[in-house]
């Protein structure tokens, strides 16, 4: 610019100069003749104003290019800047758009890890039931067919089989009814070998079914209960009632004849509480071999005394002096404790079957796990996609700012 304007002063000047000898020459009308000092210094102005004029309107060329580049320049910043601002405002946009997408993806990963986490648990304890169910049937099974071999052909009178359904239904409802009342004593007691059944039986006589309770006063409400209910009749041994003799330790160490043993030492019993009706029922009895060997213990044992004895018969022996024989009848109740055994057996079977229904009930669950071991492979491929998906976007934004 201040090239231009020393160039505009220059040209000013030459045409002042040239305005001026035109005056001149106008007014004098006449040729002007320049001295010669004037003709050089009119040369040398008009050469340097030449030379000047020469230098400005290169050097005005120079900045007019250099003004026009850096106008080509700027204008280029400019559409730069604006496509830079319409980048930026397009990714501003993308990355709203990819957090609004995290964000959901984060609640869906957060929706499925948490039914993930419930149906792995339901899992869990469905697995548990049914696992546990089809070692139960598998148990079951062998029970029940150790039960069916043991009853083999074992028949019990179904008339007979069902007036002891009755009684027995008669001590349930006398339990519910009345604490303290323990069972039948044919059910709290069992002859450690068969081979006493007879004996025992013969023994204890009515006492078998006798029902054994703690005091006389449950006795009496029970006794009332049947009454009031029209049914049939029980005998009862109240524990603080009973008159019982103690034990004789001696009777024990009899050497001869061999094989004596005290009845109460060959029947087991359960629970320790009746042990009073148990020495009542035997009443220091013993039991012997044979007929001869019952008849010796209780008359002539060698001791001046009397004592009741039975033989593995049935037939017994009383000190008072009456004796009893074997008889069909008496075979019939002894068969009691094998009856008690095989009704024990069906009892135990009834139970296991009833079982055996319910735990294969359970085992049908396996279709209920299969379900939500599908539903679980859904959701886990749903959480991987999504895991992915969320990565993905991330290390787009994350190259998109870099």
């Amino acid at each position: 610019m201040e090239l231009t304007k020393e160039l505009e002063k220059v040209n000013e000047k030459i045409a002042v100069f040239e305005s001026e000898m035109k005056a001149e020459d106008a007014n004098k009308n006449r040729e002007i003749v320049l001295e010669e000092s004037q003709r050089r210094e009119y040369n040398r102005l008009k050469e340097e104003a030449t030379r000047l004029s020469s230098k400005y309107l290169n050097d005005l060329d120079s900045l007019e290019r250099k003004q026009k580049a850096d106008s080509d320049k700027y204008e280029q910043e400019q559409r730069d800047q604006q496509q830079i601002q319409s980048r930026i405002r397009v990714l501003q946009n993308e990355l709203e758009e990819n957090m609004k997408r995290i964000d959901k993806l984060k609640d869906n990963i957060s929706m499925s890890e948490q039914s993930l986490s419930e149906l792995r648990k339901k899992e869990k304890e469905i697995d548990e039931i049914v696992r546990f169910a089809k070692e139960r049937v598998t148990t079951i099974n062998k029970k029940l067919e150790q039960i069916n071999g043991e009853l083999g052909d074992a028949k019990v009178d179904r008339h007979e089989d069902e007036r002891r359904r009755k009684k027995a239904e008669v001590v349930d409802h006398l339990k519910k009814l009345y604490p303290g009342v323990y069972d039948r004593m044919l059910n709290l007691c069992k002859p450690i070998h068969k081979r006493y059944n007879m004996a025992i039986t013969r023994v204890m006589g009515k006492h078998m079914e006798a029902i054994v309770i703690d005091k006389e006063e449950t006795a009496r409400r029970c006794i009332q209960y049947l009454k009031d209910q029209m049914m049939e009749p029980e005998t009862f041994l109240p524990l603080d009632y009973i008159e019982v003799k103690p034990l004789k330790e001696r009777l024990r160490n009899i050497q001869s004849p061999k094989g004596v043993r005290l009845v109460y030492d060959v029947l087991k019993y359960d629970p320790p509480q009746i042990e009073r009706a148990v020495l009542f029922a035997t009443n220091n009895a013993l039991v012997c071999e044979t007929p001869e060997d019952a008849a010796q213990v209780a008359f002539d044992l060698g001791d001046g005394r009397r004592y009741d004895a039975v033989a593995l018969d049935g037939t017994f022996y009383q000190k008072c002096g009456f004796i009893s024989g074997g008889s069909a009848e008496l075979e019939r109740r002894a068969r009691r404790w094998d009856e008690k055994e095989v009704h024990k057996l069906k009892y135990e079977k009834e139970k296991l079957a009833e079982e055996l229904k319910e735990q294969l009930k359970k085992t049908r669950k396996e279709s209920d796990l299969m379900v939500i071991q599908s539903q679980i492979k859904g959701l886990e491929t749903r959480l991987r996609y999504c895991r992915i998906d969320m990565q993905r976007i991330c290390n787009h934004a994350h190259n998109q700012h870099l």
